[in-house]
């Protein structure tokens, strides 16, 4: 099977997955149920100032991405993780949020139509 999502090295998360093709594409189906409101969730902890919350649920969603072979929003989830951990302005963390969620989308919508 030739399974090609931009932003996913498949090769990498299916060996990740001991070779098991279905495995992974329950990986993937699961990681877009789970994650299709992350943008959402982190705003929700945001409003109430739940610093923790924020970092829960970015280093939760890197452990995800790095699982599934997406090292570069994985990449993107370690900053989001990282400027919750160090306080970061609310700039910085909406900017990078922002980059973030839209790197997410794309990944979902490929995943959707597999």
């Amino acid at each position: 099977m030739n399974l090609i999502i931009t932003g996913v090295d498949t090769d990498k998360g299916i060996l990740f997955c001991n070779n098991n093709i279905d495995f992974y594409l329950k990986i993937l189906k699961k990681f877009r149920n789970n994650y299709m409101s992350f943008k959402n969730d982190f705003n929700k902890a945001a409003l109430i100032n739940d610093k923790d919350e924020q970092y829960r649920i970015s280093h939760s969603l890197k452990g995800v991405l790095a699982s599934i072979g997406a090292s570069e929003a994985m990449n993107m989830a370690q900053k989001l993780e990282n400027l919750c951990q160090n306080n970061a302005s609310l700039t910085e963390i909406d900017c990078c949020l922002n980059e973030l969620a839209v790197n997410l989308d794309r990944i979902m919508e490929q995943i959707s139509e597999i």
